[in-house]
């Protein structure tokens, strides 16, 4: 609560410098990012030796990209903050319902007893005739349990919603929709807009009104859940306030996250229209041809049909004579299980351990330091660290070895201080720290991973080593300490850090990073990974773990030409159209597998064709990654399509995938 007005705070200083709206519109996102750090990595004394249109250049570009940051921080802040709210309430519900929650065994003994001594003693006290057949205490928790109902809940739940928002954090509802432009091009979503208009309207307004006023227009479809009508509307028809503002927050949040509802003078949350090609449409042809995915998508679909339909022939082929490598179906629960053999290791080459000896007979134990150098006089990776200032007086020489003292310190976490204390490299805690603030930034440290893992591939011999086609990628928590600024409470491992994603070649090689929070999605990291990588590996396949079984993740992968490659705990196979299988393959009840999976009565995919925006692997964009998709929205009215939206039907397309055979190592 207290970030969240202390950004407010930063975001209205920033704002009275008066920048206009389109002061950068001319320049690209890669060299307003230059200046800036530029402007980051120089002390005042810099800044006030410098000419005066470079001054005022560099302090523009750093405000302006402060500004878009502060902009983005609050909505993250804003949507972290309406999740906690919730979630919070929830668990302190389940805890008090829980600590007086005793579950009552023989109920309906209970009642035959009670039953029977009603009809024997009808006259007789409650107290005198009753509690001796069943004590009081039994009668308490039975109370106890019949109210611990669905709908009990939920309305203990809205009560301390409504109790935890009043008191403490609905003060920041009138800065925070003061400080954000709220907008929405999407029709569906104008509800939204006109309740935070609402609440605009009623910010400097007394917080002990309960009601809105009679003849304002307030809307609720669309606002207020079904489940929140009887704490909002009364049985007079009044709107309250308090329970309305809470609707509105929660809607405004799911928008968000769709995109359905953007933020003027961000950028991760800018208008999703401005991340689409603005000639798509006139070359939409080039497009298609570069993804080499066919302009009808008729003619998309019916292709990944058949191919579907073919794989599973081929599998129901290999069943019945016995050339699977031991796959087998199996029975588990009483339904049809694939079951995958585990694989013997392999002998280890007696010559692997003559090589082992004789990089130590020649080389003994090689400090790391010595390997990173190696590595830098071989391939020459340190010509990537440019510097952000605007000239260089270091020798190159000089520069290299005190970039490799720096990369080192960073990497091993050893620190400068601990390493220019403890070793004897002629060189002070200073300089290292400066090569460390103007030539490491993180574009200069991709390129640099970029060469040395070219270098690598490279000097792979391809009649030993193969061509690799595949990687696989995953995430893992680094524990830091929580005065430091970037760590996240992560709930599921517990304690603060933060989350690395890798996309690692053949378990060794490491073609791209990068940091995500702790809450972000594995396949979303996944396929920005794949497309940004920017090595000269030919990435065919990805594995990821079960968090990558995503339906969402394969239709991309599919669009871009990647094979998704997770581990499923289910494996039922549904083909692509139902026809008469050999047997193997039937399926164990005909509700699983409707006539078609995507449905007889709309179309498969929308007219204008299955890409609206074209990203080939490879393609390297370089700039502030864009805020995650949550495709829970409705269609917009406006979209090309017959009747100006899609029909929503049942969703058909949450199926349980397959999962394919991994090579063998």
């Amino acid at each position: 609560m207290e970030t969240v007005l202390a950004e407010i705070d930063k975001l209205t200083a920033v704002r009275q410098l008066g920048l206009p709206s389109g002061l950068f519109a001319d320049a690209s996102e890669k060299l307003v990012a230059a200046w800036r750090a530029r402007a980051m990595r120089s002390y005042p004394s810099d800044l006030r030796d410098s000419p005066r249109e470079v001054r005022l250049t560099l302090l523009a570009a750093l405000c302006w990209m402060r500004q878009t940051e502060i902009t983005d921080a609050l909505v993250d802040l804003l949507i972290g903050l309406v999740h906690k709210i919730n979630t919070k309430a929830d668990r302190e519900v389940e805890r008090e319902l829980t600590d007086d929650l005793r579950r009552v065994r023989g109920k309906e003994g209970i009642l035959f007893r009670m039953a029977e001594t009603a009809l024997e003693q009808p006259d007789g006290q409650v107290r005198t005739a009753l509690y001796p057949v069943v004590g009081e205490k039994t009668l308490q928790e039975l109370v106890t349990e019949a109210k611990a109902t669905e709908q009990a809940f939920r309305s203990r739940v809205r009560t301390v919603l409504r109790g935890s928002y009043s008191n403490h954090y609905r003060r920041m509802l009138p800065p925070l929709l003061a400080a954000l432009g709220f907008r929405c091009n999407n029709t569906a979503y104008w509800p939204i807009m006109q309740a935070l208009e609402l609440l605009q309207r009623y910010r400097d307004t007394d917080g002990k009104v309960r009601f809105y006023a009679g003849e304002e227009s307030v809307p609720v479809d669309g606002v207020v859940p079904k489940a929140w009508r009887e704490a909002v509307i009364d049985e007079r028809g009044r709107i309250e306030r308090i329970p309305y503002e809470l609707c509105v927050l929660v809607s405004l949040r799911d928008a968000l996250r769709c995109r359905e509802v953007y933020v003027a003078g961000a950028n991760r949350w800018r208008n999703p229209e401005e991340d689409l090609p603005a000639d798509f449409e006139s070359t939409r042809d080039v497009h298609y041809e570069a993804l080499r995915k066919p302009r009808e998508a008729e003619t998309f679909v019916a292709d990944l049909k058949q191919r579907m339909t073919a794989a599973l022939d081929r599998y129901d082929t290999a069943l019945e004579k016995g050339t699977t490598g031991g796959v087998r179906i199996t029975r588990r629960r009483g339904e049809p299980w694939t079951t995958v053999p585990k694989l013997d290791p392999l002998p280890e080459p007696r010559t692997l351990t003559a090589v082992k000896d004789e990089v130590i007979h020649r080389w003994g134990t090689m400090d790391l330091l010595d390997v990173l150098k190696d590595a830098d006089f071989l391939t020459e990776f340190t010509s990537e660290f440019s510097l952000v200032a605007s000239r260089e007086n270091l020798d190159r020489s000089t520069l290299r070895r005190r970039l490799l003292l720096a990369l080192f310190a960073l990497g091993t976490n050893i620190g400068i201080r601990k390493l220019v204390a403890t070793g004897e490299h002629d060189e002070t805690e200073r300089e290292p720290r400066h090569v460390r603030r103007h030539f490491i930034t993180r574009d200069n440290l991709r390129a640099a991973v970029s060469k040395l893992v070219n270098a690598t591939f490279e000097a792979r011999d391809p009649r030993w080593w193969g061509e690799g086609t595949a990687c696989a990628s995953d995430s893992k928590k680094f524990g830091s300490w929580e005065s430091n600024l970037m760590p996240e409470w992560h709930r599921r491992y517990g304690g603060p850090g933060v989350m690395i994603d890798w996309h690692v070649e053949r378990q060794h090689t490491c073609i791209y990073s990068q940091l995500k929070s702790c809450s972000s999605s594995e396949v979303a990291a996944m396929i920005e990974g794949l497309l940004r990588h920017c090595t000269t590996a030919e990435i065919e396949a990805n594995y990821v773990d079960t968090h990558g079984a995503s339906v969402v993740g394969f239709a991309f992968t599919e669009l871009l030409g990647f094979r998704l490659l997770p581990p499923t705990e289910e494996h039922r196979l549904h083909p692509a159209v139902p026809a008469r299988r050999r047997g193997r393959l039937r399926p164990s009840r005909p509700c699983d597998h409707p006539p078609d999976q995507v449905g007889s009565h709309r179309r498969p995919v929308r007219p204008d064709g299955q890409i609206r925006h074209r990203a080939t692997a490879g393609h390297c964009r370089v700039g502030v990654d864009p805020a995650p998709l949550h495709p829970r929205g409705t269609e917009a009215p406006h979209l090309p399509s017959p009747g100006g939206t899609r029909p929503r039907g049942a969703h058909h397309l949450r199926l349980r995938l397959p999962r394919r055979r991994r090579p063998a190592p």
